[in-house]
């Protein structure tokens, strides 16, 4: 192999290698997008749930549900049950979970966390109340 067939090979190894190692990074990226997207979803779901609870019941307050706590804990207990068992964060238990900071008479306060910058929010620790995402 001459000189210049090298120099070739070993531009091209390169220039593969690269194109990979970039493929992989969108693909992790929208990955994480889409869990984001999913973790949205998943609170508009809570939202909804904990409204209706509030409707029955006049309150937010979940018997046996001690904040902080997470959502997939709190179910309630005798006839005051609430179903959000079923909803937990889509990447699992790193980090990234739904907590319930509060459960008021009024209000309700969770905490989520987002991957990346995701409609119009910026990634990391946000709260949820019954009024949306409080800046």
């Amino acid at each position: 192999m001459t000189q210049r067939n090298k120099f070739k090979a070993i531009v091209y190894v390169f220039l593969l290698v690269a194109g990979v190692v970039i493929l992989a990074f969108f693909w992790q990226y929208n990955q994480s997008k889409a869990r984001d997207y999913q973790r949205l979803g998943d609170l508009k779901l809570m939202q909804q749930t904990l409204n209706d609870y509030f409707f029955r019941y006049n309150t937010y307050q979940i018997p046996g549900c001690n904040p902080p706590a997470l959502v997939s804990n709190c179910r309630g207990t005798g006839e005051r049950l609430i179903n959000l068992g079923g909803l937990s964060d889509p990447l699992g238990g790193s980090g990234y979970q739904y907590t319930i900071v509060s459960l008021g008479d009024d209000d309700f306060e969770i905490e989520f966390a987002l991957e990346t910058d995701v409609a119009g929010l910026l990634k990391g620790y946000h709260l949820y109340t019954k009024s949306g995402i409080k800046e």
